[in-house]
């Protein structure tokens, strides 16, 4: 009975230790059991709670262990985080430092590149101004060239032919230092513009040794065109200055209105040739020079028409058969001997402020002197027509010049008198 008791009991225990709770079920069909046995059921049943708890327990255990290792795992991860931050802070630092250094060494290379490239561009200017005072002290001293005259021009313009030319050049400053102006040329831009139309003639001289002294420029340097009305064209010079490495540069130009033939500024009968001062391209530029400028127009004769007059009671009613004084012919306008080879530059500014003066007077209230006969088109007599078949819109056109002249006039006098 005691051996069936302990193999009870050690197959009651393997029972609750494996979880089989099957086992303990009381079978219905047995006896009621003895009490010894009820005794044994019950100490096996607290061994089994107890094997429970155990194992719940142990359980707890592995979990708490578990999230005991999953702590110390994320304290390593932010470890190595926080070592991360650390080595790329300190990289920074160290590439930004590196940096430094290199703006620094390159900046300390520049400056002295600059204070070098200043004494060797100081060497070389005392060194082209020693060769210079050498070559003066050796050679004999050289005279200016005199300016040759200039052949009269054998061509005929044809009739309404406008000419420009260039004679010469005088008092010119190159824009380069002293040593590399020697191996540059001077180029000559001829242009005439229509203002009307905005059609464009355009010419360039052949190239020519750049001197510093009177230059005398090729009788070929011309540019002629057909110009109907010399009031609606205007002509530009425009000296280029080219070095040894091809590219022209404009150093200086001159703008010269075609309408000064007919001023009192014309040294002959629609023909104009004066000294023009060279004017700025940029204000930082420097005063280049003066250049000689003659234009010259082929007006033509005017046309000449006879009418039947009857002579018969002519010379009893009036005393036109007496002889009359004629009136001497007027002589052209000629060149000042201030504005010769020998004018100063104060002069020249001065003579050139007159002209533009004289200019505008005689533009504004001298009448153009008409070279032909004036003719309406169709289209004009039609909207002259028009305009005059309404009143009030004649009127109002009127008004407008009227009010537009008066307003012009007032600014001409307010100009003379400041």
């Amino acid at each position: 009975m005691a051996t069936g008791r302990c193999s009870y009991r050690a197959m009651k225990r393997q029972a609750l230790i494996a979880g089989g709770p099957a086992l303990l079920e009381r079978p219905t069909d047995f006896a009621p059991p003895l009490p010894c046995v009820m005794r044994d059921v019950a100490a096996a049943v607290a061994l089994g709670k107890i094997l429970v708890a155990e194992r719940q327990e142990a359980r707890q255990e592995a979990t708490r262990q578990l999230q005991r290792a999953a702590l110390a795992v994320e304290r390593g991860l932010s470890r190595r985080w926080a070592a991360a931050r650390a080595l790329q802070r300190y990289m920074r630092c160290w590439l930004q430092r590196r940096q430094h250094c290199k703006h620094a060494a390159s900046a300390r290379i520049a400056r002295w590149y600059q204070h070098h490239a200043k004494r060797r561009q100081a060497a070389l200017v005392q060194l082209c101004l020693r060769l210079e005072a050498m070559q003066h002290t050796m050679s004999p001293p050289r005279e200016a060239p005199v300016e040759a005259p200039q052949p009269p021009l054998v061509e005929t313009l044809a009739d309404r032919g406008l000419r420009l030319r260039v004679l010469g050049l005088r008092q010119l400053v190159s824009p380069v230092p002293p040593p590399l102006h020697r191996h540059s040329t001077l180029l000559v831009e001829l242009q005439l513009r229509q203002r009307s139309t905005g059609h464009t003639a355009h010419s360039t001289s052949q190239p020519v040794p750049f001197a510093e002294a009177a230059v005398a420029w090729p009788a070929d340097t011309a540019l002629v065109v057909h110009a109907a009305d010399i009031h609606d064209w205007i002509g530009t010079v425009r000296l280029l200055h080219r070095t040894s490495d091809g590219t022209p540069r404009c150093i200086g130009l001159v703008q010269v209105p075609v309408d000064l033939l007919q001023s009192p500024l014309a040294t002959a009968a629609h023909s104009l040739t004066r000294w023009f001062p060279l004017e700025k391209t940029a204000p930082s530029d420097l005063v280049r020079g003066d250049a000689r400028i003659e234009l010259t127009y082929n007006a033509g004769a005017p046309p000449v028409q006879f009418e039947q007059l009857d002579w018969s009671n002519v010379a009893a009613k009036t005393n036109s058969n007496l002889s009359r004084p004629r009136r001497a012919a007027s002589e052209p306008a000629k060149e000042r001997p201030a504005l010769g080879l020998d004018a100063s530059t104060s002069t020249i500014k001065m003579e050139l402020m007159h002209l533009k003066q004289k200019t505008e007077l005689h533009t504004i209230f001298q009448r153009k002197a008409a070279s032909r006969v004036p003719v309406l088109s169709k289209e004009r007599l039609l909207e002259l027509q028009r305009i005059q078949a309404a009143p009030a819109a004649y009127r109002a056109l009127a008004t407008a010049m009227e009010a537009e002249y008066q307003s012009l006039r007032a600014q001409l006098y307010d100009g003379a008198k400041n």
